[in-house]
């Protein structure tokens, strides 16, 4: 399994996750724009470029070269994503009333494809399934 990824999302939650318990107005979409700060970043063969809410959703955006997601398919990357957020088994979002992510990718900036949404804790942190 990837951790990288994970380890990113958790870094970016070091300095959001105490201001979440102590300031309960906090939201997705003032989480999103505190994780924008932090992006572009590039991984191995694609970069995040972007995260925004939709809603209660949190929606990532990943950008590649051409060919890139057909080495890495968008639920293996919701879910190395979606581990970042979890702990013990508990998606960090419901903290923020967030209802889960969206990883929706690109190839050299064009061909949007939407992602599907995931909302529990993958299996290898004690939660669900994308879908």
């Amino acid at each position: 399994m990837v951790f990288w990824l994970a380890g990113l999302i958790a870094a970016l939650l070091l300095g959001s996750q105490p201001q979440a318990a102590q300031a309960p107005e906090q939201s997705v979409a003032g989480f999103a724009a505190h994780l924008q700060r932090g992006l572009p970043q590039g991984f191995d063969g694609f970069r995040l470029v972007a995260a925004r809410a939709e809603g209660s959703l949190l929606v990532f955006t990943a950008d590649g070269g051409r060919g890139w997601r057909q080495r890495k398919s968008n639920a293996e990357l919701t879910r190395e994503i979606m581990e970042g957020f979890c702990s013990d088994g508990r998606n960090f979002l419901t903290t923020l009333n967030g209802g889960g992510i969206r990883v929706d990718t690109l190839e050299d900036g064009s061909a949007l494809e939407r992602g599907a949404v995931m909302s529990d804790c993958p299996a290898t942190t004690g939660g669900g399934n994308v879908g």
